[in-house]
């Protein structure tokens, strides 16, 4: 298992946790709740206590935040990048506590947004040498997202009390 030092941002606080990577992904929990830091130090005190060595101890960071504006925002560009990002981390936490996230159902309908967003990101691996996906998302699958962007806030919420605050 390969470990990594995680910052959430949620409503301008920032919440340190630890990612790892295996063949399901996912966060480190304690009692079935993903166990989440005040500080910095704290992530690594604890890692220390536990012998969890880091695979390298840069500090990867993903504002909820952005999210939570973006739902407010009326035809608001969507961020290939920033949403599969956002999809991928909510599928990992709801795995971590034993949750069940919309993004993850096995509807066609999903596939194809996740699709999107996925070659959205224009990888190079993937994207032929001078071409460029811009994906384009119609009504429809504008409120999957909305819908999925929505139940990952719905789980992010129901995580620690003191996220809600």
């Amino acid at each position: 298992m390969e470990y990594y030092p995680f910052l959430f941002i949620i409503k301008q606080k920032e919440f340190y946790c630890i990612w790892y990577s295996e063949d399901k992904d996912g966060f480190v929990t304690e009692n079935n709740k993903v166990k989440f830091f005040e500080t910095e130090k704290m992530l690594f005190d604890y890692a220390k206590l536990k012998n969890i060595e880091f695979m390298e101890n840069k500090i990867t960071s993903f504002s909820i935040d952005q999210a939570i504006n973006w739902l407010t925002r009326k035809n608001a560009i969507i961020k290939s990048d920033y949403f599969l990002d956002f999809w991928n981390l909510i599928t990992d936490l709801a795995y971590s506590v034993g949750d069940n996230f919309y993004g993850d159902a096995k509807e066609e309908a999903i596939h194809k947004v996740y699709d999107k967003l996925f070659w959205g990101n224009n990888l190079p691996a993937v994207t032929p040498k001078g071409k460029k996906f811009k994906p384009v998302l119609e009504y429809k699958q504008r409120k999957i997202l909305v819908d999925i962007v929505k139940d990952g806030i719905r789980i992010i919420n129901s995580l620690n009390s003191c996220i809600r605050n």
